[in-house]
Formats: structure tokens, C-alpha cells, sequence
């Protein structure tokens, strides 16, 4: 690097500045599994609607998903 330029760290070292402000390395899958969650979460989606978005099927995301919420509200009848 000759004098005057700047180094840039995102192509230099693309990890770097994540850490550098406390953010850790997220591997896909997990934004993945967030993505889910949020939409899940966000009730404007059906646990089908979002199986069809992700390629997933109705049973793997309640099974995984919504197989152990603690938000179930028993509603009074």
C-alpha cells in the first residue's frame, strides 16, 4: 500500500470489520432459521405459506419451529 490510499478491510479481510464492531460470523443457515422465526413471529404468514417461501414442508417447520413455543395462549372460551 503506498502512501495516501486507504486500506480497505472489507476486501483485505472480509470477517474483520464484523468483528471489529461485535459482530459475529453468522453462517447462512442461521439467517435462515431468523427468517423463519421472524415470519412465524410477525403472524402475517401461515406455517404453510412460509414452508412454500423456504422450500420447506408444513411439518419440518412445526416440528422445528413451533413444536416448543412457550407464547401458546389457551384462548377463553
Amino acid at each position: 500500500m503506498s502512501r495516501g490510499q486507504s486500506k480497505k478491510i472489507s476486501t483485505e479481510n472480509p470477517g474483520l470489520h464484523k468483528s471489529l464492531i461485535g459482530l459475529s460470523y453468522r453462517r447462512p443457515y442461521q439467517c435462515r432459521h431468523t427468517f423463519i422465526s421472524i415470519c412465524l413471529n410477525s403472524g402475517k404468514l401461515s406455517p404453510v405459506e412460509v414452508a412454500k417461501l423456504v422450500g420447506s414442508s408444513p411439518a419440518m417447520i412445526y416440528k422445528h419451529y413451533l413444536g416448543t413455543s412457550s407464547d401458546i395462549e389457551v384462548p377463553i372460551l
